[in-house]
């Protein structure tokens, strides 16, 4: 057995492969150089890549970034990425924080993958050094002291919902359809746009009472077979109704609940759902309809509305309602609560005891 050596870590193309007819995709993962392991290691590792399918397409693709961007770092300084040198990782998370500029998220994110390529390997993770410890706890701190704050979407609220559809129901264009019809369920079902997105017609049963059933069959948390069952409000399902009559998805089960629309105001089925790109346009479309092109309401690194905006506002909206944070987590299916109490820390600080001694 043997894994290919390649001359550059960023030649994606000539990956590990064995030599053996169960080959290993070559744009898996950055080149690796076969004396930096042994056979163990290797056979972690091509089982790892095997088992691809175990992680949703989006926790993927952002691992291989982030490798593909240590690998970088580490042929640029003539380094191997793979196992690392534990200094090497310190000084890269370094290199993110005060050369790139990364916000310390970013930089605990890639940290976080490295961990996993190493861990999967079987070899020893460069976080279980105390030496890297220490560097990511240094970064946090500092940064802290700095007064950098964890960025949070713009959020969506109902009443800011409502105008929007004010705006764009009596136009005729069939992207603004579609576009009022996918805001609108993501406001409701405080679902993620991902999933939102492998809706297919087949999942929308609509009822009497003028209400709408959408059965999504995983979530990013929940993966269990039974998928989850959410109700769409009368208002929202007259959107969804409008964008499947007008686009004639109605009659198309099999077909994505939400396609592109091209410039001449024709629908274009594709084979794969709507981009990442192509529905954050849809929130900054809805945002520049109500706001125009000025964001006074930005933050730091949000400008407008993002796919992540509804959720967000919809959690905020729940807590002002009076709904208990179990509620708010189960609506939205978070597993921990540490996500949610970001979006309404404000909210809680209002129904703080000691504020009420006060009244």
């Amino acid at each position: 057995m043997s894994i290919q050596i390649t001359k550059s870590a960023n030649d994606i193309g000539k990956s590990m492969t064995k030599m053996t007819p169960k080959k290993v995709n070559p744009r898996d993962l950055p080149s690796l150089n076969a004396a930096s392991f042994d056979e163990r290691v290797a056979d972690h590792l091509r089982r790892f890549l095997a088992d691809k399918d175990a992680f949703a397409k989006n926790t993927w693709d952002q691992m291989l970034s982030v490798l593909r961007s240590w690998a970088r770092w580490c042929d640029e300084r003539g380094k191997v990425w793979l196992p690392a040198d534990y200094d090497d990782v310190r000084d890269y998370l370094f290199y993110l924080k005060e050369e790139l500029g990364r916000a310390t998220s970013t930089v605990a994110q890639h940290k976080t993958m490295i961990n996993k390529i190493h861990a999967e390997a079987g070899l020893l993770r460069p976080d279980d050094v105390r030496s890297v410890d220490r560097g990511m706890r240094k970064i946090r701190r500092t940064s802290v002291l700095k007064g950098e704050m964890i960025g949070q979407a713009i959020p969506l609220h109902r009443e800011e919902l409502l105008k929007v559809a004010a705006a764009w129901e009596s136009n005729t264009r069939l992207y603004q359809r579609r576009n009022l019809a996918f805001i609108g369920i993501s406001y409701i079902t405080l679902l993620r746009i991902a999933e939102i997105s492998r809706l297919r017609v087949r999942d929308v049963t609509f009822s009497p009472d003028g209400t709408a059933i959408l059965l999504v069959k995983h979530t990013k948390t929940i993966i269990d077979g039974y998928g989850v069952i959410k109700k769409l409000a009368p208002i929202v399902t007259e959107w969804l109704v409008n964008w499947l009559e007008m686009s004639g998805l109605a009659d198309q089960p099999d077909a994505f609940v939400f396609c592109g629309v091209d410039r001449y105001n024709k629908l274009r089925q594709t084979k794969n759902p709507l981009t990442h790109r192509a529905i954050e346009k849809i929130f900054s479309d809805a945002w520049s309809a109500l706001y125009g092109t000025q964001d006074g309401k930005s933050t730091k690194r949000y400008r407008t509305w993002t796919g992540h905006s509804p959720r967000v506002g919809a959690a905020q909206d729940m807590a002002k309602s009076g709904a208990s944070l179990p509620q708010i987590m189960h609506e939205g299916t978070w597993k921990t609560p540490k996500q949610v109490m970001g979006y309404i820390r404000h909210l809680e600080a209002d129904n703080s005891i000691m504020l009420r001694m006060f009244r």
